[in-house]
């Protein structure tokens, strides 16, 4: 399996997974799996706002990657995540302890099947199958933060009122953390449309206006059952290690676990999304590396320890071009060298194939070779060619 951008899938190619239309919450596909993409097809696919495909083809053969979250929850947490703010947009809205009881059975899910994982590495590249704008954003800060809180807590525990740390009841406090990573935004339907939905640059007096979302959130669900646990995570998603956050400007202590692991990883998503980075949306490696750039300064650095063990810039079945010009899908990661993963590599410099393909080490190449930049396809495929 591998993965194509829209713009660069050939007629001819083969689905390897059932393809859902953005933000969908029905279960049901635009398109099964095993199916030959035609013209028709795919100007529909295009038409309904698809970004990437998966596909099967002689170059990713044996390659399987393995979704963060299985179609039915993640179909569940769209459905849930949806009535909440479909809830909270009402006037005098609240989240009932009906719909707050759905919220958490869904939260558990998705920490289960992260949970499940074992040593694969959470990679942004597959969360981005996931469909719609807002409800994208959501899911995938709620999966790559609960990655990270899984990481951080089996490393660190949690620190109770007297300041110890300890190791029990970790789970339910996961589960109100993934409330709150689900429900960080929220607060947005409280700041104007015309701010909320600009695209490009906000004025100054526009940026104070959003910068007070987390608090918004937080008057929005006044009246809704929420764990202490899960109004930290909202509040503090924007702060910074240093107090250049907002929008309170804390810093250090006075920060919360569950406020720094938030804060990571909507940093990480929100930098990978072009619409909060007014089309200027950094790739998953850069992404990753200015994170890690950013420890001890704007996050806490044991956040980003466990942010670094726990996900992976570069999924299997993405495809990468290497320092030396050559392409290829990555294959599979290592754990303790998210940067380096196994390449095969199928074309050179010039676009020519490789008969057979060559599996690259990078982490055996000792920085020889490394990934120069991720691309939506190979040579061969719709307006992906060679570099001269």
């Amino acid at each position: 399996m591998r993965q194509v951008g829209i713009d660069n899938i050939e007629p001819g190619m083969v689905t390897a997974r059932h393809v859902y239309p953005p933000g969908e919450a029905a279960g049901i596909p635009l398109l099964a799996a095993n199916v030959t993409i035609s013209e028709g097809i795919l100007g529909r696919l295009r038409k309904s706002g698809v970004g990437i495909v998966v596909i099967e083809d002689d170059f990713s053969q044996g390659i399987e990657t393995t979704p963060p979250l299985t179609d039915d929850t993640r179909r569940q947490a769209i459905v849930v995540l949806k009535d909440a703010f479909q809830a909270m947009g009402r006037e005098d809205g609240s989240i009932g302890h009906q719909q707050m009881a759905e919220v958490e059975t869904v939260i558990a899910r998705i920490m289960v099947e992260v949970a499940s994982r074992r040593n694969l590495l959470v990679c942004l590249s597959d969360l981005n199958l996931f469909g719609g704008e807002r409800m994208q954003h959501a899911l995938n800060v709620c999966v790559v933060g609960s990655a990270v809180a899984k990481q951080f807590f089996h490393v660190h525990g949690w620190k109770d009122f007297r300041g110890q740390r300890r190791e029990d009841g970790v789970e339910d406090r996961m589960v109100k953390l993934g409330v709150g990573l689900l429900l960080q935004d929220i607060g947005t339907l409280a700041v104007p449309d015309s701010i909320r939905d600009k695209h490009g640059l906000l004025t100054a007096d526009e940026r104070a206006i959003m910068q007070q979302h987390p608090l918004l959130g937080l008057e929005l669900l006044e009246g809704s059952e929420l764990s202490p646990l899960t109004k930290v995570t909202i509040a503090q998603h924007h702060e910074r290690y240093d107090g250049s956050g907002y929008p309170r400007g804390l810093a250090g202590d006075d920060l919360h676990d569950h406020g720094q692991i938030a804060a990571v990883a909507e940093a990480y998503v929100g930098l990978c999304n072009e619409h909060l980075t007014d089309g200027r949306a950094f790739q998953p490696h850069e992404a990753y590396r200015l994170i890690l750039q950013a420890r001890g300064r704007l996050f806490r650095p044991e956040i980003v320890d466990a942010f670094a063990a726990a996900i992976a810039p570069y999924g299997p079945g993405a495809t990468v071009q290497l320092s030396d010009g050559r392409y290829g899908v990555i294959v599979g990661n290592h754990a303790k060298a998210p940067l380096e993963p196994v390449v095969r590599v199928t074309h050179d410099r010039d676009g020519m194939m490789f008969d057979p393909p060559v599996e690259v080490d990078l982490h055996r190449s000792r920085g020889r070779i490394r990934i120069d930049l991720a691309t939506t396809g190979l040579p061969g495929d719709r307006g992906i060619g060679p570099k001269y």
